[in-house]
């Protein structure tokens, strides 16, 4: 223990040295330093790091465990351990030792290094759940989540493809695969992760019907394409000289969702539209639905959202569309 506040005091000086130019002043500030390090004690914190890592990977392990038999998919589950590990790496604390103090200069290093209110909320909601079931566990006595108040946040209005979008997106696919992909997202409303985990024998080219058979929660629905999705879907399998049950696949096997991101950025890049996702070929496909009159009950069925509310989120009302309804209205 000597050694390390020893070790701690020539790091303060090797520190220091480079700031202050004056000798007396110098060696006044270390003597200073040196008997306020007496009435502490100092533990080196690796090895302090070293004790408590193994305890904290065994309970993410157990909550992992417990979300898994919630029945919480996959991608929740890596956001879940992914942010709680990031948190006590970052923070550099045994999980059960966490005070509101540690949550909320995490969230403000957050912050600081970009983080987005929005995000924080998300965050603060990962940890909030989290600690809550620290205490339901009875691993902690009180979840140091509870005083932090929620993070308000401005919704910014995320904007569906316009038609010149669509066009460009569609004249620019270099292949059967992209037009493919474009065309079901566009048509069917599914999620990038459905979309990687679809074989080819969830598609009824006769009904139209795309079968969903690995949504969010792992639930199972029944959505519908084009006919014009049909027939490129079509022709891309039959392009291929694989024996894959992927619908999507690349040289090595089942194209993943990162894949599918890739290559529509790749896309965007190329025809020159901003902000190419998945996520907004969803929105668009919501947008179109309600623009054309469909009740948003169908809609949050098709989209497989358990909330009405959600759904309500993905649509994008125009103006014109509330005008056009107002009058409607007014003069009957």
């Amino acid at each position: 223990m000597e050694q390390t506040k020893y070790n701690l005091l020539k790091d303060i000086e090797i520190t220091l040295r480079s700031e202050i130019d004056d000798e007396d002043v110098f060696s006044k500030v270390v003597e200073k330093v040196s008997f306020l390090l007496d009435k502490y004690e100092i533990i080196n914190k690796t090895c302090e790091l070293a004790c408590y890592e193994d305890e904290n990977n065994k309970i993410l392990n157990r909550y992992t465990a417990c979300l898994m038999v919630e029945g919480k998919s996959s991608q929740t589950i890596e956001a879940y351990a992914f942010r709680i590990r990031h948190m006590f790496e970052t923070c550099g604390r045994n999980l059960k030792d966490m005070s509101p103090y540690d949550i909320r200069m995490y969230l403000a290093t957050l912050k600081q290094n970009g983080c987005s209110n929005r995000t924080l909320e998300v965050i603060r909601n990962y940890l909030s759940a989290f600690y809550k079931w620290m205490v339901v566990e009875e691993i902690i006595e009180k979840n140091p989540c509870a005083p932090i108040k929620p993070i308000k946040y401005t919704e910014e209005i995320r904007e569906s493809f316009t038609e010149l979008d669509i066009d460009k997106l569609r004249t620019n696919c270099k292949d059967l695969k992209e037009r493919a992909m474009v065309e079901l997202l566009l048509t069917s409303g599914i999620r990038v992760s459905e979309m990687e985990n679809m074989n080819v024998s969830d598609i009824d080219f006769q009904n139209c019907a795309v079968h969903v058979k690995h949504g969010k929660g792992d639930k199972e629905r029944i959505t519908y394409m084009s006919p014009v999705a049909a027939h490129y879907i079509d022709k891309y399998i039959q392009s291929r000289d694989d024996n894959d049950v992927a619908l999507f696949t690349t040289k090595t096997g089942r194209l993943q969702s990162g894949g599918i991101r890739w290559i529509l950025h790749e896309l965007g890049e190329r025809a020159e539209v901003e902000d190419v996702h998945p996520h907004r070929f969803r929105r668009t496909f919501a947008t179109n639905l309600n623009s054309k009159g469909m009740p948003i009950q169908y809609i949050q069925h098709l989209l497989g959202h358990a909330r009405i509310d959600t759904t309500m989120i993905y649509v994008n009302v125009s103006e014109a569309q509330v005008k056009s309804e107002y009058l409607k209205y007014m003069a009957a």
